[in-house]
């Protein structure tokens, strides 16, 4: 599993993507370290470390995620889809700029959240211009 290269222990919080389902039971995930000195964040990639794809079963991915029976009724293992990008870790989230999501930093309690409704608008900006075939930054 992912480890934080820059420091002892594991990461404050790690973004989640599901990348491709193999069959009913595997799925690789690509997972990407927040960098450490990051107080606050969003989902742009300089906040990231480099993916690590893994591939994981319902129970690793239980155990990577943390995730407890109310996330399992939320996010149930069939229902899981390509494309799905989860946070886990210390965080919250916070209003952030020009309408995109910011999260902070936080000790006291771990969380883990689905971000894709968060992220969708950057998302379709991000793939229209792949589309067009501009950049990143929409050029």
């Amino acid at each position: 599993m992912a480890k934080n290269k820059a420091g002892a222990g594991p990461p404050l919080v790690r973004r989640i993507t599901l990348d491709e389902k193999l069959d009913k039971h595997l799925m690789r995930i690509l997972v990407a370290d927040l960098k450490r000195g990051s107080g606050e964040f969003n989902d742009d990639p300089e906040y990231w470390r480099p993916e690590e794809d893994i591939v994981v079963t319902r129970d690793e991915f239980r155990q990577l995620t943390g995730m407890a029976p109310r996330h399992e009724k939320k996010w149930p293992w069939g229902k899981l889809f390509e494309g799905q990008v989860f946070l886990e870790g210390y965080f919250k989230t916070k209003p952030g700029r020009r309408g995109k999501p910011d999260f902070v930093i936080v000790t006291d309690r771990k969380n883990l959240l689905c971000i894709n409704n968060l992220i969708k608008k950057d998302i379709k900006r991000i793939y229209f211009s792949a589309l067009k075939g501009g950049t990143r930054n929409g050029g």
